[in-house]
């Protein structure tokens, strides 16, 4: 193109004197000296945006350049949407963990499986239970905890607490005990009753550490902390939610949780209202 041009500007005072009057030929010239101009400003600019353009040896510069900008956009979209999914889920973890239950074998029957399942999901609802010993008096004493379950079959239930406090002197004085949960959105409550024991050694405050207690025990399981081992043998439980109500024996006016009752086969059996 630029030969052509170059062709043009050179035989144009021939061309005008030829084909063109005198009087058209200044108007001819200034026309093409403008025109000349723009194709030259136009194709300096083609020029330009061909060198910002990455190189292809395929010559498919222009195709890699728009390719690599739609990749570039569908990967801003899709992190977008990958931060808004992990936003979701920390508003609301409970709905992204899966709900466990008890294996088939941790209940005697069906109607002990599902008061047992039920016992866990109003436990999993619930915060900080109440701790209930007996003080020097044999008076109930309570106050609040933070358990953690390794199962759902309430095998044990790991609990934690200054070696000074007071409930360590009660339950080394008597074991009994019993947990308290209550779920205000049910309204549903589990009381699990049971013995403790304590586990003052330093490898067994390391083995039975758990991570979430530091909030409480900022120094660890070296200091300031002993943990308890609770040994469940009797769960109550009240859920209308989950098809456990307040009495099972609904032709009377007595209010008579349905209970379980851990067997010398380590499985949950329900047992004749008293």
């Amino acid at each position: 193109s630029l030969l052509r041009e170059r062709w043009a500007w050179d035989m144009l005072p021939f061309i005008s004197r030829a084909a063109f009057p005198p009087s058209l030929q200044v108007s001819r010239l200034l026309f093409c000296r403008a025109s000349a101009r723009r194709t030259a400003s136009k194709n300096a600019d083609t020029r330009r945006h061909e060198s910002l353009r990455p190189s292809n040896a395929a010559g498919g510069g222009s195709q890699t350049w728009y390719l690599a900008g739609g990749a570039a956009a569908l990967a801003l979209l899709g992190g977008f949407a990958m931060s808004r999914n992990s936003l979701t889920a920390k508003e609301d973890p409970k709905k992204q963990q899966p709900q466990m239950v008890a294996p088939l074998n941790a209940a005697a029957d069906t109607k002990a499986k599902i008061v047992l399942d039920a016992a866990w999901a109003v436990v999993q609802g619930a915060q900080f239970p109440s701790l209930c010993t007996l003080d020097k008096k044999g008076a109930p004493s309570c106050r609040a905890m933070q358990p953690h379950f390794p199962d759902p079959t309430f095998s044990t239930i790991a609990l934690a607490t200054n070696p000074r406090s007071s409930k360590v002197k009660e339950v080394l004085k008597d074991p009994r005990c019993g947990l308290m949960f209550m779920d205000a959105n049910g309204p549903a409550y589990v009381y699990i009753s049971g013995r403790i024991t304590v586990h003052p050694s330093l490898e067994e405050r390391r083995r039975r550490w758990v991570d979430s207690w530091a909030l409480f025990y900022p120094d660890g399981p070296d200091k300031g902390f002993v943990p308890l081992e609770f040994t469940a043998d009797r769960i109550q439980v009240v859920s209308v939610g989950h098809g456990v109500p307040g009495s099972v024996v609904p032709e009377t006016s007595a209010w008579t949780p349905p209970t379980l009752e851990r067997g010398f086969d380590g499985r949950w059996a329900l047992v004749e209202p008293e």
